[in-house]
């Protein structure tokens, strides 16, 4: 993300911003991926309360509506939808992973079944997202084929 953002060089940087603000962005990414996708790829997440898990959707949304604004004020970035492609099959990962969370807690824990049942609907839209991401990297590529 840091590269991706970087304030002098970085692909997905906005030129028309001051260094500072460039900098800025670069450090939002690289800190939601730190703390979000590391977090969950390094250890079980625990189940969220609704709330904590609507927060993290709405700046995964945030940060999803950033970086398609940048990437479409780029002439067709092969590597870019290529790597956006392959992180859909992180977030494919996530999610079976997180099912499989959500049902080994419930069958331990009937009384997490109304929290858990939601929390489903919730992984289901954020590896949603992450389809959204590939279909828009794939439109990107054959776009930009042409």
């Amino acid at each position: 993300m840091r590269k991706a953002f970087h304030s002098e060089n970085g692909p997905l940087r906005d030129p028309s911003l001051p260094k500072g603000e460039r900098d800025a962005m670069a450090h939002l990414f690289a800190g939601a991926i730190g703390l979000f996708k590391n977090a969950a790829s390094h250890r079980q997440p625990a189940i969220w309360n609704a709330e904590h898990a609507a927060h993290q959707i709405l700046i995964a949304n945030e940060l999803l509506q950033i970086a398609t604004e940048r990437a479409v004020d780029r002439e067709g970035d092969r590597a870019l939808a290529d790597s956006v492609i392959k992180r859909d099959d992180d977030v494919d990962d996530m999610y079976r992973t997180g099912i499989a969370a959500l049902q080994t807690e419930m069958q331990a824990d009937p009384a997490t079944v109304p929290a858990g049942t939601l929390l489903l609907f919730v992984i289901s839209i954020i590896e949603r997202v992450g389809d959204r991401a590939q279909n828009i990297a794939w439109h990107r590529k054959v776009i930009y084929a042409a």
